[in-house]
């Protein structure tokens, strides 16, 4: 340009004027344009806006700023205000105009006038201001001692805001460290910031002392890393006591019982809350041992040790239905729970959970303690608190809603992890407890279905990865076993007559000293068939075989495990090892079961198909049935499950008809009698003929038409129908209205009991309608007494048809709509003992009305109307008292609570019940006819249940002793309140009734009746007579030697009224009656074993007996069996060994270690091999090992525990050899029948109860056969069908499913290792080459072939069970390597595993992260320097130590390496879409930036801070444009503990020398 360039007016003078006005073209020109950047920067600190430099200029937090409405600075520029008054010799005009005076010398000018500034601010730093060392020093304030008066003044002072510190700073009281300094300083309510100023000075104090210490110990080449370590380890100890003070206050909230208590309380958690976090933001503590041990808070003293696991799943498997007792004798078992604790510890992990779920070990920590606290408060703490028994080491005293918000809390904190990462939940130890309860939390969560459906997803994969790394699934616990468990010590009633201390009384040992045992329990997973079957055994049909049987369309996940399952059912309700009870009771019960919980839950559109395909299935089982051996499963329980199928119509005898002629069984037609004998001997033949002869039709005419060309003598339908319903007419209905029955009554049952199973349903419905009929038209009243009940019930038990008898005729009688029917209490307590004794069957009865109630709900309203009725007239001196406690736990309780969420998708099976649903009277209260509402029942209910005590009149008791003939005299009114002739009475009534020679029904009540008085007047007043009296009463029988016979038939009808219970005669004998042992172990072996004398006792009495003895048996089969066990080594069994042996299998089934131990130990081996034939049914006895080889039984899921126990017994017997381990394992798998399929069997159970030994050999043999036989086809031109195949002779299928399951399910103790041979590890890795190459290949890939996924299930189940050592063989061997592990990466990358098989490639990322963490703690436990007085001494030898380090160092390098390869980002699968990384929305969490920012340390050590050389030269810039020199540097970091305040006088500068960063401080005027 020509014109000349105007002046800035900024970097002129003040007093210059604005330029003129410029040219248009000249603007335009001098126009200047900064485009927005597209990436934003933050360009002045990390604040927003996010621009670049001067793009934003005006970077004001007020927009109205003045500045920018100035019309100066408008006209004028923006300068700066002058900094003083005059500045007329300032260097700012000076250099303004001399710089700007000419355009030529500016740059010269600049560099010129810089430099000389460079310089005037070094000689400033390194003469003028520089800061000498002494100025920055600082002394902590020494430590005396004070008595205890000056020390609390000391500490109110420092409690004192208002004192100054300085006055207190001047010393420091000694021996407040650790815990009691947390105490002072809680306990005076110290200021924080002066809290933390007296702990950062004893923290530093102690410090200093470990230094001189180590000064006089440790040579200085190794001084540095000395105090380093013994400073982290004090540290540790510390934080240690921190949280152990913590742990010990939180435990004292339950001793808080006053509202000033509590207040004071209340304000030391405040305030220890917030000095623990002021300790943890300012890193005096360290941190992750404190988060370990807040975590420690939620396991501390709770039972979550694993040898609390046992009780924990006993407590998993409690129902509704069970009982206190049982209940009780768990929680007995188990530690404390504290409410304070829990609290406490939820409260910090929700304070510090930021930094807790970065870790990973952390969140596992915390996952697996959530989830068991969560079981356990929701299981323990019931809502209905009153349920449950008080308990001293249990607080179920806490309130409903504080429950519910801790449950609701870590409900939601679960939720957040799960959502941050779903991996942290891969918790092998417990998952059999949490799995369920992490399930039920989450799939509780208001969430879309969608999301629902990827939660669902997910926690199938965890479920896989846990149950996959838990290696067999089974724990060990070692515990004292007794013959009499403490269960039954709890399970007397209130009303026994054995006083508390007598009951309480440890029964006599039967079986020596107590047995330790090793108990394992069986996980399984949730399609595991042992699993279902258990659950069978138990009896437990709850919501999870709920789910196994209800049928699912093809398209739907797991559509062929429901058929499995179903088949499973049919089998085990057949099978000869399982006992179905009197009158197949668990037969019946099974079959509602599935009407009821299973078919009526499926509606909809579809519904019938689905139901089709139910029968289908179960006739297909059936059909299945015929090619098993016939020892195997029972022809009668066959009939009676089919029978009552179609009964309730779940099968057709049409359908079964239609596919025996789809089937060609009958399509050759004998046309001779002698072909229709030589077909009969066909099984397959026989067995349909005998089902369709066993049907309830009359006039079929396919059937009767297979028969009659099949059979000689036809169908015999007809004429056993008549000839059964004239004798029913005869015994039992004529019977009914004489109320006589015929003294042959047990003949006529026998004559019904071999008709045909279909005639006997017919007979019955028969009976039932013609019973119904007879009553409503009789022209008399119909007395129903018990004896009339019990014949009654006999004949329905004779023919398997109990159904019928509760839902049709038990209602009739109860409901006595004609009133014609006559019966007292006594009939009406009978009925109530029936009724309970078959509870799980009636429950399970569909009602009247419609099938979603239950019969049982209908017969107890009926109950209580009969007992207001009869009760007005009668004195009740029965044990009512107990039905209707029974009756209340058992119905629907009404809360006005609401309960916190808990629905899940698995318990959606029905509308409105499902299977572990209490009994509901509200769901037909508003039908018509229903005179007695849901109201109503619940208040005589309540009545009922706490009504008084009733006692006979003066007039009931006349009438007693006139039957009994007693005279009156000689009682000498001992029936009056307050006697003291309660003993002698007592001992005359016994000594009466005892000497009746006949029983009359009367007669027995009234004597009942009398002595049932006198014992609730002993126990109101004296309370031991009535025990001293029984007890006198058989010490006389003993002595005087009377009939064996006649005392045990007397000591049942005493049972069988009640007087006192089976196990209350047990401890009497044992504690009482021991001078004649053999007498009374005879008396006992018949009471328990021998059936009762029919002709001796009444009816009623002998099925009371039968009845109390077989819930004896439930409740204490672990003693029953004790008791077996006697009498078979003492021999008293003759014809009871049945009995015995039926004891010795159920005790088997239900408990098989304890049995299987026990038996070992008691008897010899002859005759436990004896025992195991008789219970297999095998005809050639097996007595050695290589004999099972030919045996002609081979073991299935039913006679798994017996083939166990003779496994067992062999091998214990004559020790096997690997070789023959191995040959009896491969015969068995070539003979067993595999009836559900080889990948889900039983084989992997089978050798499970062997010694270690034996199960390590077996172990190692079929490892071996695996590497050694497992063929792969690596060449894709030469592949065929079977591209993995695993033949071991002498077997001749493929292996693959069978050995996957024995690796599965092989059994391996968590205190036992598999060492990894050198051999087995050369196999590993040649076998992983070929594995790798394997699963790369096209070929591979493209064809699904489960034989493979098998192949490599199996190679990684062996890997995770050798994990430990493999990695510890890792460390020191050279035959495993980096190429081992890089080999492992790069098989959890192939192509195989990557695509499409995520469950495997997942098992081994898990796999590999263990290896990981075990290398990771060999790394850590590597040989470090000695400290104090381990270090060694400064004269010792260097050389070896150098060839130590040398070495150690070696190791560490290879170790750190693989470690290094291991490092493998996580699965994709860790985070579900859409939930990702969510925040807890908790108001006690420390967010990210209080937890790392807030603190002063982090102020001081900021990462940009370096420390550079104090030298002369420290500013060595030739010029001020250029790089400065590269000198070492380091960034700046001290301790938190040396960060004290200083507060003497003068300017507060700390304890920071500012010479470390070349800094200074002043004030001067500004440039």
């Amino acid at each position: 340009m020509s014109k000349q360039k105007n002046k800035n007016s900024l970097l002129a003078s003040h007093a210059r004027a604005s330029p003129t006005v410029l040219a248009k073209d000249e603007l335009l020109a001098m126009k200047y344009v900064m485009d927005k950047p597209q990436i934003p920067i933050y360009p002045l600190g990390e604040k927003p806006p996010q621009t670049y430099p001067d793009f934003c200029p005006w970077d004001e937090p007020d927009l109205k700023n003045e500045k920018l409405n100035n019309s100066n600075f408008l006209n004028k520029g923006y300068f700066e205000s002058p900094q003083v008054s005059n500045e007329y010799y300032s260097a700012r005009n000076l250099i303004q105009e001399t710089l700007f005076s000419s355009s030529a010398n500016c740059t010269k000018l600049l560099n010129e006038l810089s430099l000389n500034l460079t310089n005037a601010f070094r000689t400033r730093n390194e003469v003028i201001n520089k800061i000498s060392h002494d100025s920055a020093s600082f002394k902590l304030p020494p430590r005396v001692t004070l008595t205890a008066l000056k020390r609390e003044a000391w500490l109110k002072d420092l409690a004192n805001p208002d004192i100054p510190l300085q006055n207190v700073s001047s010393k420091i009281p000694h021996g407040i460290r650790n815990k009691v300094l947390i105490e002072c300083m809680s306990n005076y309510n110290v200021p924080t910031s002066r809290a933390l100023w007296f702990t950062k000075c004893v923290l530093y104090s102690e410090q200093l002392l470990i230094r001189k210490k180590l000064q006089a110990k440790v040579n200085s080449v190794k001084l540095n890393t000395a105090i380093d370590i013994m400073e982290a380890r004090y540290m540790l100890e510390w934080t240690l006591h921190v949280t152990d003070y913590l742990l010990k206050f939180s435990r004292e909230m339950e001793t808080v019982a006053t509202a000033e208590r509590k207040a004071q309380y209340h304000l030391k958690l405040n305030y220890l809350l917030s000095f623990v976090k002021s300790l943890y933001i300012e890193c005096l503590i360290n941190k992750t041992a404190f988060l370990s041990g807040i975590i420690n808070f939620l396991r501390e003293d709770l039972p979550f040790r694993q040898e609390d696991l046992l009780l924990l799943l006993e407590l998993s498997r409690i129902d509704g239905d069970d009982n206190e007792a049982s209940i009780q004798s768990i929680l007995d078992k188990l530690k404390p729970m504290n409410y304070g604790q829990i609290l406490v510890g939820l409260t910090l992990v929700k304070t510090f959970w930021t930094d807790i779920i970065k870790e990973d070990f952390l969140c596992k920590a915390t996952s697996e303690a959530l989830l068991l606290n969560y079981f356990l408060i929701e299981k323990i703490c019931s809502e209905d608190t009153t349920c449950l028994p008080t308990s001293e080491c249990f607080s179920t005293q806490a309130p409903l809603d504080l429950k519910n918000n801790i449950l609701k809390l870590i409900s939601t904190s679960i939720t957040d992890m799960f959502n941050y990462n779903s991996n942290v939940f891969i918790v092998p130890e417990f998952w059999i407890l949490i799995g369920d309860v992490l399930y039920h939390i989450l799939m509780s969560d208001g969430d879309s279905s969608v999301r629902k459906e990827s939660i669902e997803s997910t926690l199938k994969l965890i479920s896989y990865r846990n149950e996959s790394l838990m290696l067999n699934m089974k724990y060990s616990f070692k515990r004292k076993k007794s013959a009499i468990p403490a269960r039954m010590a709890k399970s007397g009633r209130k009303n026994s007559f054995l006083l508390p201390a007598l009951r309480s009384g440890r029964l006599k040992d039967k079986l020596d000293q107590p047995l330790e045992t090793d108990f394992t329990y069986f996980g399984g997973s949730k399609n595991d068939i042992l699993r279902f079957i258990n659950q069978l055994d138990k009896n437990k049909l709850n919501n999870f075989v709920v789910l196994s049987l209800t049928p699912k369309r093809p398209s739907d996940v797991g559509y062929l495990d429901w058929k499995i399952k179903l088949k499973v059912s049919v089998y085990w309700s057949v099978s000869a090892y399982r006992d179905m009870g009197s009158s197949s009771v668990r037969i019946l019960t099974f079959c509602n079961f599935l009407k009821r919980k299973v078919l009526h839950g499926i509606t909809g559109r579809g519904s019938a198909a689905l139901k089709a395909e139910v029968e289908n299935e179960i006739l297909e089982s059936v059909f299945s049935l015929a090619s098993e051996p016939r020892s195997s499963f029972n022809m009668k329980k066959l009939y009676v499950l089919i029978n009552e199928l179609y009964q309730l119509k779940i099968i057709t005898i049409s359908s079964y008809l239609r596919k025996i002629i789809a089937c060609g069984i009958f399509y050759a037609t004998p046309s001779s009698e002698k072909e229709i004998d030589e077909f009969s001997l066909d099984p397959l033949v026989n067995f349909h003929i005998s089902i369709l002869q066993n049907f309830p039709v009359l006039n079929n005419k396919q059937c009767d038409h297979i028969l009659k060309k099949w059979t000689n003598d036809g169908s015999k339908f007809n004429r056993n129908f008549k000839r059964g319903i004239e004798l029913a007419q005869k015994y039992v209905v004529d019977a009914i209205v004489q109320n006589k029955f015929d003294p042959n009554y047990n003949e006529f049952l026998e004559q019904i009991s071999e008709l045909e199973m279909g005639v006997k349903f017919l007979i019955v419905n028969w009976l039932t309608s013609q019973i119904k009929t007879t009553i409503s038209k009789s022209p008399k009243l119909i007395h129903f007494s018990p004896s009339t009940i019990a014949n009654i019930f006999r004949f329905y038990e004779t023919t398997d048809n109990l159904t019928v008898f509760y839902k049709a005729l038990v209602k009739f009688l109860l409901k006595n709509e004609d009133k014609i029917i006559i019966f007292y209490l006594e009939t009406l307590y009978f009925i109530c003992k029936l009724l309970i004794s078959h509870y799980p069957l009636i429950k399970l009865i569909a009602g009247q009305t419609h099938e979603t109630s239950s019969v049982a709900s209908e017969l107890f309203k009926l109950v209580l109307l009969c007992y207001k009725d009869i009760s007005s007239r009668e004195t009740d001196v029965y044990r009512f008292s107990e039905i209707w406690d029974f009756i209340a736990k058992s119905m629907e309780k009404p809360s006005t609570v609401e309960k916190p969420n808990r629905e899940s998708l698995r318990s959606l099976i029905f509308d409105k019940d499902t299977a572990e649903s209490p009994l509901s009277i509200q769901t037909h209260a508003l039908r018509r006819k229903d005179f007695y509402s849901p109201e109503q029942f619940q208040a005589d209910l309540h009545d009922f249940v706490s009504s008084k005590t009733t006692y006979l009149t003066e007039d009931e008791i006349k009438d007693c002793l006139q039957e009994t003939q007693i005279p009156q005299d000689e009682l000498n009114n001992a029936f009056t309140s307050g006697s003291p002739n309660f003993e002698h009475t007592i001992l005359l009534l016994l000594e009466g009734w005892y000497s009746r020679d006949s029983s009359s029904e009367s007669v027995d009540l009234s004597y009942f009746k009398l002595i049932e008085n006198l014992r609730k007047l002993v126990k109101a007043s004296a309370g031991e007579e009535f025990y001293s009296a029984i007890s006198s009463f058989f010490l006389t029988k003993n002595e005087t030697n009377c009939d064996l016979a006649r005392i045990t038939t007397f000591l049942r009808k005493l049972l069988s009224f009640e007087l006192f219970l089976i196990v209350d005669l047990l401890t009497m004998i044992e504690n009482s009656l021991s001078r004649s042992i053999s007498f009374w172990n005879t008396i006992v072996s018949s009471l328990l074993f021998e059936s009762a004398e029919a002709l001796l006792l009444l009816a009623s009495q002998t099925l009371l007996y039968e009845v109390l003895l077989n819930d004896y048996k439930l409740k204490n089969l672990e003693h029953l069996y004790g008791y077996a066990v006697a009498d078979l080594k003492a021999e008293r069994y003759g014809s009871k060994i049945q009995k015995q042996l039926e004891i010795i299998m159920s005790s088997l089934i239900l408990n098989q270690r304890t049995c299987l131990e026990l038996l070992i130990k008691e008897f010899e081996t002859p005759f436990l091999v004896t025992i195991c034939n008789k219970l297999i049914g095998e005809s050639e006895p097996i007595e050695n090992m290589s004999q099972i080889c030919s045996a002609s039984i081979a073991p299935d899921e039913f006679s798994l525990p017996v083939w166990q126990l003779l496994l067992t017994v062999l091998s214990n017997n004559a020790p096997p050899s690997r070789s023959l381990l191995g040959e009896t394992a491969l015969s068995i798998i070539q003979k067993s029948r595999f009836l559900f399929g080889s990948s889900n069997s039983f084989f992997g159970e089978l050798f499970d109860t062997l010694s270690w030994e034996y199960r390590h050999e077996l172990f190692y043999f079929f490892e071996e056969s695996f590497f050694a036989s497992c063929d792969l086809c690596l060449d894709e031109d030469k592949a065929t069908a079977d591209l993995v195949v695993l033949h071991v002779a002498p077997a001749s299928q493929n292996m693959l499913a069978i050995f996957k399951e024995f690796f599965k399910k092989f059994s391996c103790p968590s205190v036992e290792k598999f060492e990894t041979l050198s051999d087995l590890l050369l196999q590993i890795s040649l076998f992983l080459k070929k594995l790798t190459l394997f699963l790369n290949l096209n070929v591979v890939n493209e064809r699904p072939d489960e034989s493979i996924y098998n192949m490599v299930s199996i190679y990684l189940r062996i890997l995770i069970i050798h994990n430990a050592t493999l990695a510890e063989e890792a460390a020191r061997s050279d035959l495993i390597n980096l190429e081992f592990f890089q080999g492992l990466v790069d098989l959890l990358n192939s192509e195989y595993l990557s695509k499409g098989h995520e469950k495997l490639q997942i098992l081994l990322y898990d796999l590999l992260l263990m290896m990981k963490s075990t290398l990771t703690q060999i790394l850590a436990t590597a040989p470090s320097e000695s400290l104090l007085e381990t270090l060694p001494e400064v004269s010792q030898s260097e050389g070896s130590g150098d060839q130590m380090k040398t070495y150690n160092a070696a190791v560490v390098a290879e170790i750190s390496n693989i470690i290094g390869i291991l490092n493998l980002p996580e699965p994709k699968t860790s985070l579900l879409a859409g939930a990702q990384g969510r925040e807890t929305d908790c108001i006690v969490t420390l967010d990210d930036d209080e937890l790392n920012h807030t603190g002063d340390i982090y102020i001081v050590n900021n990462e940009k801070l370096e420390i550079v050389s104090n030298s002369s030269d420290s500013i060595s810039m030739t010029s001020p444009f250029g790089v400065p020199s590269e000198e070492p540097k380091r960034v700046f970091n001290m301790n938190s503990v040396a960060l004290i305040e200083n507060p003497s006088s003068g300017i507060n500068n700390g304890c920071v020398n500012l010479a470390l960063f070349d800094a200074y401080s002043t004030k001067e005027n500004p440039l």
